[in-house]
């Protein structure tokens, strides 16, 4: 294993020179992957090569001098905050007696294993891998993980602000109801975690995508389609009372927001509760305490 490593780390650095002369300390997992997404992505390459040469120097705050960056920052509202946008806080969830905390990626290079992570299309060598270096290098963009206790990323979502100052959601990974290991607390904390961020930052969340809606700033990027941020998350933004879901079924075709919406409101009433999967799902998930820090 040892001489496979010393061979791997050789071609790593004979590939490395024919991008820059600056020496990389250590070759490991961040570094593998990026040159591996050099050699198979089929767009972005020149922006790939910059965020490299700047990493090498362990600069990852070029980005900010982006032309393309400063404009759009310009052209956000004046009252919203861009120093929160740009470094946004860390937030620990407590769920029961599980811990988890929201991070947004601060280094370039670990966001180009967004895809790897959850083996989605955005995995290095499938079709749309080029998209994690615009996700990495345009202001705009957000990168969220979950991590557990032991500091095991077990949730990812891409966020995507517009020049009004509007947030949309993409897939909340590691939260599907389908999924192996359905997390829909990954959903919930992702969404509330939005709404804090927004509050801080003087902006909103947003549902609904606009025709002028300014998206890619200067990169290749894969549009997936918007992920809704669930309804009664929206209410919370317009600081409605959201008892009334236990009362009627104002979501009555989306069992999932169903079971979300139930499991922060810790209720299991009849009324939101016309299928027996969802009864299951809320008794296996239900907690008895939730605390955002």
């Amino acid at each position: 294993m040892d001489s496979l490593k010393e061979i791997s780390e050789s071609l790593c650095k004979e590939h490395w020179r024919t991008f820059s002369s600056r020496p990389v300390e250590d070759w490991n997992e961040d570094w593998r992957n990026a040159l591996q997404l050099s050699f198979m992505t089929d767009k972005n390459k020149r922006i790939l090569r910059k965020l490299m040469i700047n990493a090498a120097g362990n600069d990852f705050q070029w980005i900010y001098y982006h032309p393309k960056n400063i404009q759009f920052l310009k052209s956000l509202p004046a009252s919203f905050d861009r120093d929160t946008w740009i470094s946004p806080p860390d937030v620990t969830f407590k769920i029961g007696n599980k811990t988890y905390k929201i991070e947004a990626e601060r280094n370039l290079l670990k966001i180009l294993h967004m895809g790897n992570y959850f083996g989605s299309c955005l995995s290095v060598g499938d079709m749309n891998d080029f998209s994690t270096i615009a996700n990495a290098v345009e202001i705009n963009k957000q990168v969220l993980w979950i991590k557990n206790s032991k500091g095991k990323i077990v949730g990812r979502k891409l966020i995507v602000l517009n020049q009004f100052g509007e947030l949309y959601g993409f897939n909340s990974y590691g939260a599907a109801l389908k999924s192996q290991n359905p997390q829909p607390w990954y959903k919930i904390i992702f969404d509330l975690y939005c709404l804090k961020l927004m509050k801080l930052c003087n902006g909103n969340l947003c549902n609904k995508r606009k025709e002028e809606d300014q998206m890619v700033l200067f990169s290749k990027w894969y549009d997936d389609g918007i992920e809704r941020f669930d309804g009664w998350v929206m209410d919370l933004q317009r600081d409605k009372n959201i008892s009334y879901i236990t009362k009627k079924v104002k979501y009555k075709q989306k069992p999932g927001v169903n079971l979300r919406a139930a499991l922060w409101l810790k209720t299991q009433d009849a009324p939101i509760f016309d299928d027996w999967n969802t009864v299951k799902l809320f008794k296996q998930f239900s907690v008895d305490t939730f605390d955002m820090v």
